[in-house]
């Protein structure tokens, strides 16, 4: 189990809930050139006018394909939250930055009821993780992988 192999003192598990609407959407708009690899999306990431014809749409984001995944993704995050004492549901259908401001709040939040210095873990994150997380989150949200965990090894590995 996986609360057995990290313990629980001070875990939290932060659950972005974004509806499966938006999931769609944000999946099915997504567009490929195929001549540079880059993913756009018609939405949030318009592709340049000029290249707009050759766009593909990836194999897997079909509708049946994208149902198919949000219904494994909710089956492993049940399993997930049910390990652990405290999970925060956070709205993952805003702005990066406001979410990135909510996790940072029930991070500081965590930190002051475990009685740890809020300054050095303020700084830490500043300019440690700031630095890292914002720029992925507003990546991820452009490029909606399959994977998540892959993307974001391959991301932080640059």
């Amino acid at each position: 189990m996986l609360k057995e192999a990290i313990g629980n003192e001070g875990v939290i598990v932060v659950v972005l809930d974004v509806p499966d609407e938006v999931c769609q959407r944000r999946i099915g708009g997504r567009r490929v050139d195929p001549e540079t690899g880059k993913t756009y999306h018609l939405d949030f990431n318009p592709p340049p006018p000029s290249i707009s014809s050759r766009l593909i749409i990836r194999g897997d984001d079909t509708e049946e394909t994208i149902q198919k995944r949000l219904k494994v993704f909710h089956e492993q995050t049940e399993e997930v939250t049910r390990e652990f004492e405290r999970v925060v549901e956070v709205d993952g259908d805003r702005n990066p930055d406001l979410i990135f401001s909510s996790i940072s709040e029930i991070l500081n939040e965590t930190i002051r009821s475990l009685q740890i210095d809020p300054t050095g873990v303020k700084n830490y994150l500043q300019t440690q993780v700031d630095p890292i997380l914002t720029p992925l989150l507003e990546k991820l949200a452009i490029d909606q992988p399959d994977n998540v965990e892959e993307y974001i090894i391959n991301y932080l590995s640059k």
